[in-house]
């Protein structure tokens, strides 16, 4: 994440401090499936903001891959007003829900 104030804040997809780093189960079928607990990246890098008593406010995310529904909302309700990715997500509800949220979204080329 990139803010206003020359601050560089960096997240990753995993759980709570204290918890396990498996992040996924495997199903029957031997599937791969991300538990429901697991903190994304981007919810991961607000938070460390947060902790750090640094404001999210106007700033530009950064991230590889496109958010989820979920993540959308919580970088709209932070006050992140630009979003920027890499490679789109299999789901594209978190990017029409950001545009719907008047946040500039681009994909990076």
């Amino acid at each position: 994440m990139n803010l206003s104030a020359g601050v560089v804040l960096g997240g990753c997809n995993g759980l709570a401090p204290g918890g396990s780093n498996q992040l996924e189960y495997e199903q029957r079928t031997g599937e791969l499936v991300t538990k429901e607990e697991v903190i994304h990246a981007e919810l991961s890098c607000i938070l460390k903001a947060a902790r750090e008593g640094v404001s999210v406010v106007g700033s530009t995310l950064y991230v590889t891959m496109s958010c989820c529904m979920r993540c959308s909302e919580m970088i709209a309700a932070a006050g992140v007003k630009r979003v920027v990715y890499e490679n789109q997500y299999r789901l594209t509800d978190g990017v029409q829900n950001l545009k719907k949220l008047n946040l500039e979204v681009v994909k990076y080329e």
